[in-house]
C-alpha cells in the first residue's frame, strides 16, 4: 500500500521532469538571444565578443541545475526549485537587457 521508496522515486523523477523543462525552456531563451547577437554583429559589424554571454550561459545553468539537483537530494525542496526558477529567470533578463543595449547602438 504505502510505500515510502516508490513514492520517494517518483518524486525524483517528477523532479527530473521539472529540471528537463527548465533547462529547455531557458535553452530556448538563450538559443534566440544567441541567434538575435549573432544577427547584430552581421548588422552592425560587432565584434564577436558579444557571443560570451550566451555561450557561458550555455555552461552555467546545467551546473546550476546541478547544484539545486544535490539540494533536493539533501531535503531542500522548495528552496531547489527557488534558486533553479529564480537563476533562470536571471540569466535570460540579463541576456535580454544585454543583447538590448548592443541594438542600440
Amino acid at each position: 500500500m504505502y510505500n515510502e521508496e516508490a513514492n520517494r522515486k517518483v518524486a525524483n523523477g517528477l523532479f527530473a521532469t521539472l529540471q528537463l523543462f527548465m533547462l529547455l525552456m531557458t535553452y530556448a531563451f538563450v538559443y534566440t538571444i544567441f541567434i538575435a547577437s549573432k544577427l547584430a554583429i552581421v548588422e552592425q559589424h560587432l565584434s564577436m565578443a558579444i557571443l560570451v554571454p550566451p555561450l557561458l550561459a550555455t555552461f552555467l545553468y546545467p551546473y546550476i541545475l546541478y547544484r539545486c539537483r544535490k539540494m533536493y537530494l539533501r531535503g531542500q525542496v522548495s528552496s531547489a526549485m527557488g534558486w533553479m526558477a529564480a537563476w533562470a529567470v536571471i540569466i535570460i533578463v540579463l541576456l535580454y537587457a544585454l543583447l538590448s543595449q548592443f541594438m542600440n547602438l
